[in-house]
């Protein structure tokens, strides 16, 4: 089956506020910039491009305020030569600005985003996604007594998350020795120690 090329695929898209969108279809092969779905009142489906030519490199990502959609994610996201879309949703794997989510988010969707860091297998770590200055999870509104950070969290602590980051309004450091604010604790304690000795 002959595969469609979308040549003119937009580099940032962004669905705010359209009350009558049920259905948002990503067809495109490249989404370089951004990925805003925010504020849509009756929005339940997003399809993604699951073709063996998209390539999802957005550096920001906002899905918040979309009360009837519930996406479903893995770590690595099913891939044919039939240019289908797919309701799955593809994890940039390359390191990213910022990523923001409030809704119906439960733990298997973000355990899919930890396996990608868990793996064992050299072939799955090659390429994980990473956030370099925000992660935040306002609220999972399925059931919070049932929502469990520990996942992400542990992935704070080993500087997966280096900018700012809370998960249902709570936050952990990242450990020492990991990193602080993107660069590795050890290049801060060699500044610390010359700046030391220009002052002895």
């Amino acid at each position: 089956m002959k595969q469609t090329r979308f040549k003119n695929s937009p580099s940032t898209i962004s669905s705010r506020d359209s009350p009558n969108l049920a259905t948002l279809p990503l067809p495109f092969d490249n989404l370089t910039t951004s990925l805003t779905i925010e504020n849509n009142t009756i929005l339940s489906t997003v399809l993604f491009n699951a073709s063996a030519a998209a390539n999802y490199t957005y550096s920001s990502l906002s899905i918040r305020g979309n009360p009837g959609l519930r996406l479903q994610a893995a770590a690595i996201t099913p891939r044919n030569t039939s240019d289908k879309l797919t309701p799955i949703f593809p994890w940039p794997q390359q390191k990213m600005a910022s990523m923001v989510f409030s809704g119906k988010f439960d733990n298997a969707f973000f355990a899919s985003f930890v396996d990608l860091w868990n793996a064992k297998d050299a072939k799955d770590t090659k390429a994980r996604p990473a956030v370099g200055e925000r992660f935040v999870l306002v609220e999972s509104t399925l059931v919070r007594e049932e929502f469990n950070c520990q996942g992400l969290n542990g992935l704070r602590r080993k500087g997966v998350f280096r900018g700012e980051y809370s998960c249902q309004g709570g936050t952990v450091e990242v450990e020492n020795g990991v990193a602080r604010n993107g660069m590795e604790s050890w290049l801060w304690e060699f500044i610390g120690f010359v700046v030391w000795l220009a002052w002895v």
